[in-house]
């Protein structure tokens, strides 16, 4: 695979359920310049069906709505998945579930990469033809404001870390707000801008947000915080980033181990003024560059394959 690598798009079958993520994600595939209409001419190919099961976007928590046709069932996605997977052709598929580990299942087919969204250090050593996939954001920042809060984090206790953040809030400097999972079940959507204005509001005026896991290692909180233009204090023991062959997150995000949550003030404050602001250059250029849009997502997809086919030809 070169610079003028091809993707396409195969293994039709009208009878899978498909989302509204994967119906626009491989839209933006067809738009782009990597994409043929001849799949016997591609580097890669993409299934036409949908194996990432997203459920969570553009309507979190709205698991029924992210249907645009059929309903997940999951011994005809298992019989998809192989048939692409033990199809011999080179093939990327795309999982965003974070309960099915594709990249364990299907580890040891070198014609398959897995880009996945929720993917932790140790499968990556096992299975290095993995690619980190971002979730997308389901609230998004519009125009820049004044930063009033330090650092900041709105989320509901799904996991114990998320206990030490809500420790740090003083009301002024960290601003961090325990809510219920009411708040966000069914209530946003990101395809007409439906949000939590208390949650975009904050985010607005904050300079740093704490992204932290919950359930799983990923969030979707990492691309709304950087939308907003706050820098994400990642803490996430173990979680590949996103795009990481292709991001230097070391420059974009400050990255905390779940035993140092209490260090974080302490940290932030120590941070010179300099320092923040090549930050948060590097955010607003980094999300600009490979996060913003679909076409920008497929486009760093398209570099992240390239450079494993590269190194494992």
């Amino acid at each position: 695979m070169n610079d003028a690598m091809k993707f396409s798009i195969a293994f039709l079958d009208m009878t899978m359920a498909r989302t509204v993520y994967y119906d626009r994600l491989m839209d933006a595939a067809k738009a782009s310049a990597h994409f043929t209409e001849d799949d016997s001419s591609a580097d890669i190919l993409f299934p036409a069906e949908d194996t990432a099961m997203e459920t969570n976007w553009p309507r979190y928590g709205n698991r029924e709505s992210a249907f645009i046709r059929g309903a997940h069932d999951l011994p005809k996605y298992d019989a998809y998945v192989q048939r692409v997977a033990l199809s011999g052709r080179g093939v990327c598929i795309i999982n965003m579930d974070p309960s099915v580990r594709l990249p364990l299942y299907l580890r040891n087919l070198n014609n398959v990469i897995v880009a996945d969204g929720c993917l932790p250090v140790w499968e990556r050593v096992i299975n290095p033809r993995t690619i980190s996939m971002p979730a997308l954001p389901v609230i998004i920042g519009g125009a820049p404001v004044t930063r009033t809060v330090l650092a900041s984090f709105r989320g509901v206790k799904s996991h114990p870390c998320r206990k030490a953040i809500f420790n740090l809030h003083d009301g002024k400097d960290f601003i961090c707000q325990p809510v219920s999972q009411d708040n966000h079940l069914g209530l946003l959507d990101a395809t007409v801008g439906k949000s939590d204005m208390a949650f975009a509001d904050l985010m607005a005026t904050s300079t740093f947000a704490i992204v932290p896991r919950g359930d799983s290692l990923f969030s979707y909180r990492l691309l709304e915080a950087m939308s907003f233009g706050c820098v994400p204090i990642i803490v996430s023991d173990g979680w590949v980033l996103p795009f990481d062959r292709v991001v230097d997150w070391q420059n974009v995000a400050l990255h905390i181990p779940e035993s140092e949550i209490r260090r974080i003030p302490f940290i932030l404050k120590s941070l010179s003024a300099e320092r923040i602001v090549a930050l948060q250059t590097a955010v607003a250029n980094t999300y600009a560059a490979h996060f913003a849009t679909l076409d920008a997502i497929i486009a760093t997809l398209a570099a992240e394959l390239r450079q494993i086919v590269k190194s494992n030809p």
